[in-house]
C-alpha cells in the first residue's frame, strides 16, 4: 500500500486522496474501516492490511458516489427513509431500536449520523440508476409467459447461492484471476473471498443472495448452476458488468405457484433488479475512470 495507515493510530488529519474536488482523510477510512467491521461478519476474517485496502477503496467509491449524487439530491436533507432502513437493517441482528442501535455503535466507535449518512449514499444511489435506466430495462414479459405457461412439473429447482461479481483489469489474464480468486477460497473461504474481491453489493454479506428459483436464470447461468454440487462453484460467467462466479450452497425443490401473475410479477421483479444492479455498476465504472483520483 502507499500509505501505512493503522486502526489504533494517531488522530492527526491527514489527506490520503483528492476525489475530484473533495479529499478523503485518514479519518475517512479508519471509518469506513469500522463500518465495514459493523455491517460485515467476515470482514474481522481479513488481516488489517486487507481491511484497509478495502475501506481505502469503499472511501473512494463513496466519494465518487456522493459527488454524482449532489447533481440530483440535496444530500443535506433528512430523509426519514434512511431511519427506517437503518431500523430494518438492524433488527435482523435483533437490535430493535434506536437506542439499541447507537449504543451497538460505540462498540465500534461511530455516530450515528455517520451511518445515516452511509445508508443515505447507497440509497439515494438505487434512486438514481433507477431515474437514469428506467426505460433501458428491457423485459420480454411474453416470452417469461410462454415459459411459465408450458410447465408440466408441480415442483421446481430453488438454489441457495452465493455470488463474487469480478472486473478484470486491463493487464490481468481471466485464468490468472480466475486461480488467485480459488486460491482464496480454498484458504480463507468464499465469504471473505467475496469480501476481498467481488463488486457486487452481495460482498457486504459475504456474497450471499439466498434462495433463488430456477426460472429466474437465464439459460445460460441456470446450465452452470445445473451442473454443480453443493459447496462447488462455477467457472467465471461473462456478465455485461464483469465475471460471475456462483457457488451452490444448497439445492431443494418447492411446489410450483398455481398463480401464473405472481409467478410472472416474482420472475420480472427478479430481472429488473438484475438489470439495474448490471447498469449500476457499468454506470459507476465510467464515472471512476473519467474522476480525477490522485494519491497524495
Amino acid at each position: 500500500m502507499a500509505f501505512n495507515l493503522s486502526i489504533k493510530a494517531e488522530n492527526n488529519v491527514k489527506i490520503i486522496y483528492n476525489i475530484g474536488d473533495t479529499m478523503i482523510t485518514n479519518i475517512d477510512i479508519k471509518n469506513q474501516y469500522r463500518f465495514l467491521l459493523l455491517i460485515d461478519k467476515n470482514f474481522s476474517k481479513l488481516d488489517e492490511k486487507q481491511g484497509l485496502e478495502i475501506a481505502k477503496q469503499e472511501s473512494i467509491n463513496d466519494k465518487i458516489k456522493t459527488n454524482e449524487l449532489k447533481k440530483t439530491f440535496d444530500l443535506d436533507k433528512n430523509y426519514d427513509l434512511i431511519d427506517d432502513i437503518i431500523n430494518q437493517h438492524f433488527k435482523k441482528n435483533n437490535i430493535n431500536s434506536n437506542k439499541e442501535i447507537k449504543k451497538h455503535l460505540k462498540d465500534y466507535n461511530l455516530e450515528y449520523e455517520y451511518l445515516q449518512k452511509k445508508f443515505q449514499i447507497d440509497q439515494l444511489w438505487r434512486e438514481l440508476i433507477v431515474l437514469k435506466f428506467s426505460k433501458k430495462i428491457n423485459i420480454d414479459e411474453e416470452k417469461i409467459k410462454k415459459r411459465i405457461s408450458k410447465r408440466k412439473l408441480t415442483e421446481k429447482k430453488s438454489f441457495l447461492l452465493s455470488e463474487i461479481l469480478f472486473e478484470l483489469k486491463d493487464s490481468e489474464i481471466l485464468e490468472q484471476r480466475f486461480e488467485e480468486i480459488k486460491k482464496s477460497i480454498s484458504e480463507k473461504g468464499f465469504d471473505v473471498s467475496a469480501s476481498l474481491f467481488s463488486i457486487s453489493e452481495s460482498s457486504k454479506s459475504g456474497g450471499k443472495i439466498g434462495w433463488i428459483d430456477e426460472n429466474q436464470f437465464s439459460e445460460k447461468i441456470l446450465k452452470n448452476i445445473n451442473i454443480l454440487k453443493i459447496n462447488d462453484i462455477t467457472k467465471p460467467i461473462k456478465v455485461s458488468s464483469g465475471f460471475l462466479i456462483i457457488k451452490l450452497e444448497d439445492v431443494k425443490k418447492v411446489k410450483q405457484a398455481k398463480n401464473l401473475k405472481a409467478e410472472l410479477n416474482k420472475i420480472i421483479l427478479f430481472e429488473k433488479n438484475r438489470q439495474y444492479n448490471e447498469f449500476s455498476n457499468i454506470f459507476f465504472e465510467k464515472l471512476k475512470i473519467n474522476t480525477f483520483i490522485n494519491e497524495r
